[in-house]
């Protein structure tokens, strides 16, 4: 399986739910494995955050161990509740890094 196999490709979670769009991929420096691709998220993830936060055209970074398979799409061995919790946990943890009054794009 090749890098570009994991780009720009739907995102379905294992409830058929489709988060977004795969647009980049982390792999670790010293043994060159993939540690996460980043997905670009849909729009309706902002509706199902319900919090003033803008998510739209935003990317989550996802460990690469939710990945159940890549084919014409990468589907994710998680829910779409799981994603959510996911993406608050990184906004949290980018509220604490650098807080102020705007919103928090991820």
């Amino acid at each position: 399986m090749y890098l570009k196999d994991f780009l720009d490709k739907e995102v379905v979670g294992s409830d058929g739910w489709k988060i977004g769009k795969s647009k980049e991929v982390i792999c670790d420096p010293k043994t060159w494995q993939i540690t996460q691709i980043e997905v670009e998220l849909n729009e309706k993830i902002e509706n199902e955050m319900g919090e003033p936060v803008a998510y739209r055209h935003n990317r989550l970074p996802l460990e690469i161990t939710f990945v159940q398979g890549v084919g014409d799409m990468i589907t994710l061995k998680t829910t779409k509740e799981e994603i959510i919790k996911a993406l608050a946990t990184v906004v949290k943890a980018r509220q604490a890094e650098a807080p102020h009054n705007g919103p928090i794009i991820v």
